[in-house]
């Protein structure tokens, strides 16, 4: 499983905690016309390797009632509460980016920014309008 950046799907947020011994890493996100998905999964440290790495990784998905504001908020909040659970388990510290945008290069450039996110992009183009699978 993945988490793909594509276009016309908009981002609210990504949430990633680093321990010593594994990751993890969450997004909600909606496709038009469609409800929330709320996306996370763990990450437990087998070998150096970013990517084709054999760690251990579980994922898990969720579905939102909507994909109204009101839904947002709700889930956003029960990521904030999970997230500050994983810490407790994780220990190191919560990085959240808020991007509130459907345009796929500004999520790019935003996470491209941030340290702790490893993109690979499947279909190379000059601008995005093709997938970017996170995969970290």
């Amino acid at each position: 499983m993945t988490i793909e950046i594509k276009p016309n799907r908009y981002f609210s947020a990504f949430w990633f905690i680093e321990g010593d011994e594994g990751n993890w890493l969450a997004s909600l996100f909606k496709d038009p016309g469609e409800p929330w998905q709320l996306v996370y999964r763990f990450r437990y440290f087998v070998d150096d390797k970013i990517h084709d790495s054999d760690d251990k990784r579980s994922w898990w998905r969720g579905t939102g009632k909507d994909g109204s504001p009101e839904s947002e908020a709700a889930l956003s909040m029960s990521l904030n509460k999970i997230a500050d659970e994983i810490m407790k388990r994780f220990g190191g510290e919560l990085h959240k980016l808020i991007l509130k945008t459907d345009d796929a290069n500004k999520v790019l450039e935003a996470m491209g920014g941030e340290e702790w996110c490893s993109l690979r992009i499947e279909n190379p183009q000059p601008t995005v309008t093709e997938q970017c699978l996170i995969e970290s």
